[in-house]
């Protein structure tokens, strides 16, 4: 299924509502101009919800056993 700009945002809202962090996999091709269409918006509307970015490189330990425990992640980056 191909989701258009506004779809894939709503997910990214429903997903992210009500939790204090998320990971967010969004795949850079070039047939994927709906995400790309999308990801300022999300990225405001991420910043204004108090979400910040980093890399996987940059997340701490206790972050790390926290995405084990509710299965974002299955091991250490």
């Amino acid at each position: 299924i191909k989701l258009g700009s506004k779809e894939l945002f709503k997910n990214i809202v429903d997903q992210c509502e009500s939790k204090n962090f998320a990971v967010v996999l969004i795949h850079d091709a070039q047939d994927k101009k709906n995400t790309a269409d999308a990801l300022d918006k999300m990225i405001k509307y991420l910043k204004s919800k108090g979400f910040i970015f980093r890399t996987f490189d940059d997340i701490t330990p206790t972050e790390i056993k926290e995405m084990i425990k509710l299965k974002i992640m299955n091991r250490g980056a």
